[in-house]
């Protein structure tokens, strides 16, 4: 058998994405906040470096996958905690010991109705929440999932930051979006072809409304924080190149960016950029 293999210069197109970056039309949709660089540099001279920040603390959430019952229902638990750097304690507890869980339930049957519950009992805080097909019929699991992750995670970050009192010199790692984009899109009239009505949901309201509150405590404390997707599916960048590239996503492109980086080094860019939304109104309000 003959072996079959795609021709592929990784060198050339390394060469042609560093053009393509120092050359992105940022005059649309889409503007940079900074001027557009990618640097690299040993991890462990950066892991040596002193950072400008007293304090660091970092949220991830754990979350199982969507599980299905015979009976058409659908549940996704997921639970947040905190650590920081250095160690840190609350009420003579560590960190890792507060917890915020999240149970979120999807079911098909006419019975009953849509819940929405959370309350705190000491170190836990526990979000209990169910949607009927009223509100949600098609990709269920994409958003089961998504809202067990934002009502956990969203609600420990308000936790800790706000009994931690937070300041200019502390800085918050979020281990995903700062906002659930993609659950956002279905707010505002996107979810109607799919079957999908979360504005009318209270429950799911009140959930993703927790990263808007999120932000706004961090501006009100003073303190930094930011979010780590590390699969962005995103093609706002290739949105901007003047000749379109092999490249079918962002995560692609800087991929080819780095290419050829040694091993023990770490490469960045500051392609902050800011997507200018056109102002939505509906009947239900802006």
């Amino acid at each position: 058998m003959q072996e079959f293999s795609l021709p592929f210069d990784h060198r050339k197109w390394s060469e042609e994405a560093g053009r393509s970056f120092s050359t992105m039309k940022l005059d649309g949709e889409v503007r940079s906040l900074t001027p557009l660089g990618y640097e690299s540099a040993p991890v462990l001279e950066l892991a040596s470096r002193g950072g400008p920040f007293e304090r660091v603390l970092g949220l991830d959430g754990g979350s199982t996958r969507p599980i299905h019952f015979s009976d058409g229902s659908t549940l996704c638990a997921n639970q947040a905690v905190v650590v920081s750097e250095p160690q840190m304690e609350l009420e003579r507890m560590p960190l890792e010991a507060f917890r915020t869980l999240a149970l979120l339930s999807h079911s098909f049957a006419a019975s009953g109705g849509p819940q929405a519950e959370y309350r705190e009992e000491g170190l836990v805080g526990l979000w209990r929440v169910h949607i009927t097909r009223d509100y949600l019929r098609r990709d269920v699991d994409h958003v089961v999932k998504g809202l067990a992750d934002s009502a956990s995670e969203a609600r420990h970050a308000r936790r800790m930051a706000a009994r931690l009192s937070l300041g200019k010199d502390d800085l918050l790692i979020l281990d995903g979006n700062i906002f659930p984009i993609g659950l956002y899109y279905y707010l505002i009239g996107e979810g109607n072809r799919f079957e999908i009505d979360l504005v009318s949901n209270g429950g799911a309201i009140t959930i993703l409304e927790g990263h808007l509150r999120l932000a706004e405590l961090a501006a009100e404390q003073g303190a930094a924080y930011v979010g780590i997707n590390k699969t962005p599916r995103t093609r706002y960048l290739l949105n901007c190149l003047h000749e379109e590239g092999p490249w079918a996503e962002d995560r692609q492109f800087i991929r080819a960016l780095f290419w050829g980086l040694p091993k023990d080094e770490l490469g960045w860019t500051n392609w902050f950029i800011q997507r200018r939304y056109r102002a939505y109104l509906s009947s239900r309000g802006p």
